[in-house]
Formats: C-alpha cells, sequence, structure tokens
C-alpha cells in the first residue's frame, strides 16, 4: 500500500497518492547529461573492432607476400606479429 500523504510533518492535509510524484526515467535527458560517458566506451569498442579487421587484412596480405614465405630458420622469431 501507497503512502497517502507526501509531506514531511504530521500535520499534512493532502491526501494524494505518492505514485503521482515519482519521477519517469527520461532516457535521452540521462544521455544528454552524459553523453561523455556514453561517447568513450563506444569509440573504443569501434576502434578496437576496425584495428582487428584490419590486422586480419595485413596477416592476410604477408601470408600472400613473397617476402614472408620463406622458411624460417632454427629459432628465429616472426618478424610480423
Amino acid at each position: 500500500m501507497l503512502p497517502l500523504c507526501t509531506c514531511i510533518s504530521q500535520s499534512c492535509n493532502k491526501r494524494e497518492p505518492l505514485e503521482n510524484k515519482v519521477a519517469m526515467v527520461n532516457l535521452a535527458g540521462i544521455l544528454r547529461d552524459h553523453w561523455v560517458n556514453v561517447l568513450i566506451p563506444v569509440g573504443f569498442v569501434i576502434g578496437w573492432y576496425l584495428d582487428r579487421r584490419n590486422d586480419e587484412k595485413l596477416s592476410t596480405f604477408r601470408n600472400k607476400s613473397m617476402l614472408y614465405k620463406r622458411e624460417l630458420k632454427p629459432g628465429e622469431e616472426v618478424t610480423w606479429r
């Protein structure tokens, strides 16, 4: 059951339900106030995705390149990581 009075004092004559005073969550307002907190992680994820995609493209090129097709000598590290 909801309290009937939203006043702090005991001598309140208002009999309106508390549910009318509850604020609705405004998603656009939250995004407007905290746009930095939203854009920075989104930018990080997009950058991470593009970096991974570019690495995959360059790795594919490396496998087709004549320079990197040779067999490695024993104990020699790969030049591309």
